[in-house]
């Protein structure tokens, strides 16, 4: 094949842009940082259990002077881990930008129940049934979980305590992926037998739950007695939804009401 003049300066051309590229971006690993910039995603609920500043000053505790430090000795991946460890960061993200940024975005873990438990602790638990201690910042709005709930710690040898607590949350999960049922329950009262009674958000109805089995066939049941028989305002009347018994409802009117 016969080069032609424009051929050659085709190549020429393609060349010199190979050349500046890499030269701009030795030119960027070469200079140092300009700045930092922090962003803290909001939670789905509105929750900010850290704010910029809190992620900010762990990140100046890495590098202290951004301005001293060349962009090429900057390990992004080691300021994601050490963020990481942050107990409110569910993940982060780091990046230097063209203009020689340090640009870091923080996702927040996401509580799905606060507990206050057997131990005398409180904290909350996210989607990962992973604990998340209380923030002086924001308090969530989620449902609360008291009694005698026991979460397996490092030491604990007793597999029913495992159990229970494996089963409550498999309700607490069970609870938060349907939104009637997130907006109906306020509270899960843990008895030390692991019965479990429901407290709806609005009214002084208790649902008897019993134990945490048989789940989705118990919330099923409840959410039919509730879109059918208390569709037009009827809980009121009623004391108690009893859903311990197999394969059954049972609902209690309130005393000294007129049928």
């Amino acid at each position: 094949m016969k080069l032609t003049i424009a051929n050659i300066g085709w190549f020429i051309a393609l060349g010199g842009l190979a050349v500046l590229s890499i030269s701009a971006i030795n030119y960027k690993k070469d200079g140092t940082l300009t700045g930092v910039q922090v962003k803290v995603e909001q939670a789905c609920d509105g929750a900010y259990f850290l704010k910029d500043s809190n992620v900010l000053d762990a990140v100046m505790d890495i590098i202290v002077a951004p301005e001293d430090h060349l962009i090429r000795d900057i390990q992004t991946e080691e300021i994601e881990n050490i963020l990481s460890n942050i107990a409110f960061v569910r993940d982060v993200d780091v990046y230097v930008s063209s203009d020689g940024v340090l640009n870091v975005t923080v996702r927040q873990r996401e509580p799905i129940v606060r507990v206050f438990d057997a131990r005398g602790d409180t904290y909350y638990i996210d989607r990962a049934g992973l604990r998340i201690p209380v923030s002086e910042y924001f308090t969530a709005r989620v449902p609360v979980a008291t009694g005698h709930i026991i979460i397996p710690q490092e030491g604990d040898d007793s597999s029913t305590v495992a159990t229970d607590w494996v089963h409550f949350n498999q309700l607490i999960k069970a609870i938060d992926s349907d939104p009637f049922f997130r907006s109906l329950t306020e509270q899960l009262d843990v008895s030390e037998s692991g019965q479990i009674t429901m407290v709806p958000s609005t009214g002084d109805l208790k649902i008897i739950f019993g134990r945490a089995e048989n789940i989705d066939e118990k919330l099923k049941s409840l959410k039919a007695i509730y879109k059918q028989v208390f569709a037009q305002g009827e809980w009121s009347t009623y004391e108690t939804i009893n859903l311990s018994y197999s394969g059954q409802v049972v609902c209690k009117r309130k005393p000294n009401l007129k049928s």
